[in-house]
């Protein structure tokens, strides 16, 4: 694995999402190599308390830093204002990769961002940085995320390079994918979004549990453990689910009863729906 624990790696943006990396980074970047700059103090504050990042207070602070990666982890509403502020303060250069993770703006609107800037400025000092679009998922932050990403245009040899560096650098924040960038909304609306279906199916079935006396930590306990349980067997034996599922399937059996069941109320369809919803609605951001 390329090795990156000298770089230097900013972040933008310490919420949920972007505090999760920042503690998945500082398990391989040293954390006086780690920046961080939020609006909200107060997370800011308890972020670098927890990993000895050092906190940045504006954008020309930022830019005297020289960070190798710049991580975007604002809202996506926000996002090109925070890029142009960014390319603002930076009159010298622009970070060499500029990651973003917001959903829906798509490297070709940060690349357009960049351009005008560098227009208005009329600058010709600044060299373009690989542009490169991120989507994790909440698991990161217990380093069990699914980490999907996007390479803008580049050479051959250069896109090699920042594969294997976006591997290295959030490898302890779960998996890590590259997709093409065409597939990216689609990745949104399965891993991106994908923990708010599996939270709401433990609660269901922690629900029915408690319904037959099973109290209430336990039968969160059982279902996610179940949950958790059958997704490793997906991925460690290989078997396709509907062959696992046909192995708990006994003839006349409590299990094909409630297969039955789920099927009748549209299970596979209520999740085909969802991710389709959030499909549309990161394309329609993408737009």
């Amino acid at each position: 694995m390329t090795d990156i624990s000298q770089k230097k790696v900013a972040f933008i943006g310490c919420g949920v999402m972007g505090g999760s990396l920042v503690k998945a980074v500082s398990k391989i970047i040293p954390a006086s190599h780690i920046y961080i700059m939020d609006i909200d103090k107060k997370a800011v504050q308890k972020l670098a308390a927890e990993t000895h990042a050092v906190i940045v207070f504006d954008y020309k602070e930022l830019a005297s830093k020289k960070p190798d990666f710049l991580i975007l982890a604002t809202k996506p509403p926000y996002i090109l204002q925070v890029l142009q502020n960014v390319l603002t303060a930076n009159t010298n250069s622009i970070p060499p990769v500029l990651i973003s993770i917001a959903a829906g703006i798509t490297l070709a609107s940060l690349q357009d961002t960049i351009e005008q800037n560098i227009q208005k400025q009329d600058s010709h000092a600044k060299k373009l940085p690989i542009l490169v679009r991120l989507m994790p998922n909440t698991p990161a932050q217990i380093g069990q995320g699914m980490i999907a990403f996007s390479i803008g245009t580049t050479d051959n040899n250069t896109a090699t390079h920042t594969t294997n560096s976006i591997k290295a650098l959030f490898a302890k924040a779960g998996c890590v994918e590259e997709v093409p960038e065409t597939l990216m909304n689609a990745v949104t609306a399965i891993s991106g979004s994908g923990p708010a279906y599996v939270f709401m199916f433990i609660e269901a079935l922690a629900d029915a549990a408690v319904s037959f006396g099973i109290p209430r930590d336990k039968a969160y306990t059982f279902a996610a453990q179940t949950v958790k349980g059958s997704a490793s067997m997906v991925l460690e034996n290989g078997q396709h689910p509907a062959e696992l599922k046909d192995a708990v399937c006994s003839p006349a059996g409590t299990t094909i009863a409630a297969v039955t069941a789920l099927e009748k109320t549209g299970l596979r369809s209520a999740l085909q729906s969802a991710a389709q919803a959030a499909f549309d609605k990161a394309e329609k951001m993408s737009k």
